[in-house]
């Protein structure tokens, strides 16, 4: 995250969300330091089946809102930030 011109480094972050992906997606770091709710508008899918291949992704995009813990410690809110995350499945 990147806030004040410094760059606040995360620890490992939770993604979560439902089988249908237009419903919102979770976002919850292992420290409590970031939280945040995407709230999908559009979903980018792609599949590929050739032979053994067999892949599929979902881009998700939309806005995001939530919190961070800034640098100095004192918790930032924000909302609707447009961005994106995906959930990939590939197999070879």
């Amino acid at each position: 995250v990147y806030h004040g011109g410094r760059a606040v480094k995360l620890g490992r972050v939770e993604i979560r969300h439902e089988e249908d992906v237009l419903l919102p997606w979770r976002f919850e770091e292992e420290n409590g330091r970031f939280s945040a709710v995407l709230t999908p508008r559009y979903d980018r899918d792609t599949a590929t089946k050739l032979l053994f291949v067999n892949n599929r992704c979902h881009q998700v995009f939309g806005t995001f809102s939530g919190e961070f813990t800034a640098a100095g410690g004192a918790r930032v809110p924000f909302s609707d930030v447009v961005g994106f995350a995906e959930h990939a499945v590939n197999r070879w």
